[in-house]
């Protein structure tokens, strides 16, 4: 039996627009290695026009949150659990391993195309594609356009696999291994803009647009890169592309760009395409970074402490924003919001968006996953999200969880430990990484901060409230039983199968 779709007037967020009972288009864009500092309304030295355009139209989520891995982002955007439900807590999928999401999870994309939606992927995949049947086809989107990794060369699209010394390209139109020629960043940007025009406005439109921009290698087209040669630091340079004068920001809007800007030059062609289709009324933009910023390659999530793959607040606390252009999908325009989003709730956020609650049995589509529908946050800025758990991850013993105002770290925070301003110097490598040494590595030392009080952790709280750390901690033991109950992750061996040099040169399934 076909789902049922239930269709409901969402309070000031998501309901009926002008064109009548039409459900919303979803475009929902992600970035990778984006930090917290690299976004306007966070840096005023930065360019991202088109994505203050959005914000103007939308809130500001200030608290928004990832895991420190951005397998076990992705995984939270597409299923609504937390890494540690889906063995995915501990780091990326590399390309010889069989390693992908489990197939026992429903994803995102699978719901909304048996509720009517048309599903399109582009971008990065990186959950895994040993198999056919992990790949994005297969899991719901009608189309894919971009790499089943997690990292490539922005313009020969190949992905080196450093542990194995493989290489091979990297990118596929749906199931067809493809050379493009052309920048990745601007790839993503075209093939969007084509779903866009062949849509044709005939059915509701989730597109996933992952773009690999910000992330290194540090690479864009040198005609552009040339404009930013004031920026001091060569990697901030190409990281960001940073405002200095008027007549230079007029400059910058005329040309291609690099890294940051060229995603953000890509969103403000995106969106006049829907406006040629006349589908930006209908639309609804999400935009977030699926993982915190390498301050050694030119990111920045200053002023919060740590960097990625660390589960400080600067490891995991990342720009992120909704915006609509119709009051009819978003109200209270225009504003900054300090409620707490975790990665795990724009699954049932989206569903609700969509107008979807039940299955064909009647059963809630959302009622067992980690995520929270955050449509009352922001319709009315309510509260929905009181606690969070940051991470779970065994094998390197990084467990973290937030209730309140407070935050709980059990064990060693992660490798990069201190806080990371801008450098002026490109030899970023040569900064001590990890700042703690002793006790700090412990797997079971406490650490506890009040981050109303203190957002930058500076100063660790947990000898001043015992009370406080031991409920903490017994939550974080209860939620690790329900790992125990789920997914481990996974440490294969590195298959030769998966050799490109046995598929003509390209990372193929098939092999596990």
């Amino acid at each position: 039996m076909k789902m049922k779709v239930c269709f409901v007037l969402l309070l000031c967020c998501v309901g009926v627009s002008g064109a009548g009972n039409r459900r919303p288009h979803i475009i929902f864009i992600t970035t990778s290695n984006m930090g917290y500092n690299d976004v306007e309304w966070n840096n005023p030295d930065l360019v991202t026009p088109n994505l203050m355009e959005l914000a103007r139209h939308g809130v500001i989520l200030n608290n928004s949150y990832v895991a420190p891995t951005g397998a076990a982002t992705r995984a939270a955007f597409l299923t609504g659990y937390y890494g540690f439900r889906t063995g995915l807590q501990h780091a990326e999928i590399r390309s010889s391993v069989p390693v992908a999401l489990p197939t026992n999870f429903t994803l995102l994309p699978e719901i909304l195309r048996q509720n009517g939606y048309t599903t399109q992927a582009i971008g990065k995949w990186g959950l895994g594609f040993c198999n056919w049947q992990y790949t994005p086809t297969s899991r719901g989107f009608v189309g894919f356009y971009g790499s089943y990794g997690y990292a490539i060369d922005h313009y020969e699209h190949i992905r080196r696999e450093w542990q194995t010394g493989r290489e091979g390209i990297d990118f596929h139109d749906g199931i067809t291994p493809v050379k493009p020629a052309g920048y990745s960043t601007h790839l993503f940007r075209d093939r969007a803009i084509e779903v866009i025009k062949q849509h044709h406005n005939r059915s509701p439109l989730f597109l996933y647009l992952a773009f690999h921009a910000p992330r290194e290698p540090l690479q864009v087209p040198f005609h552009y890169e040339r404009h930013f040669r004031e920026q001091s630091s060569v990697k901030r340079r190409l990281f960001s592309g940073k405002r200095y004068t008027p007549l230079f920001y007029q400059l910058v809007k005329r040309v291609d760009s690099p890294m940051v800007y060229a995603v953000d030059e890509a969103i403000g062609k995106i969106m006049d395409a829907l406006d040629e289709e006349n589908m930006r009324k209908d639309t609804v933009f999400i935009f977030t970074s699926e993982s915190a910023a390498n301050f050694t390659d030119g990111g920045s999530n200053w002023p919060l402490r740590g960097g990625k793959g660390s589960v400080w607040e600067g490891g995991t606390r990342v720009p992120a924003l909704v915006s609509a252009w119709s009051p009819s999908l978003i109200s209270q325009r225009g504003r900054v919001t300090d409620k707490l989003m975790n990665a795990v709730d724009w699954f049932p956020t989206i569903l609700s968006m969509a107008g979807i609650t039940s299955t064909s049995k009647g059963a809630a589509v959302t009622s067992s996953v980690d995520g929270l529908d955050q449509r009352a946050m922001l319709s009315e800025d309510k509260p929905t999200r009181e606690w969070m758990i940051y991470n779970i991850d065994e094998i390197t013993g990084r467990r973290a969880i937030r209730k309140g105002k407070y935050k709980l770290i059990q064990g060693k925070p992660g490798d990069r430990n201190s806080w990371y301003p801008i450098s002026p110097c490109d030899n970023m490598q040569s900064l001590k990484a990890d700042d703690y040494i002793g006790r700090y590595n412990e797997w079971n030392y406490l650490h506890l901060f009040d981050l109303e009080a203190d957002p930058d952790e500076t100063q660790d709280i947990a000898e001043n409230h015992p009370d406080i750390v031991q409920e903490l901690k017994v939550e974080l033991q209860r939620h690790e039983a329900l790992r125990m109950n789920g997914h481990k992750p996974e440490l294969p061996d590195f298959k030769a199968e998966a050799d490109p040099a046995k598929h003509d040169g390209f990372w193929m399934p098939g092999w596990c």
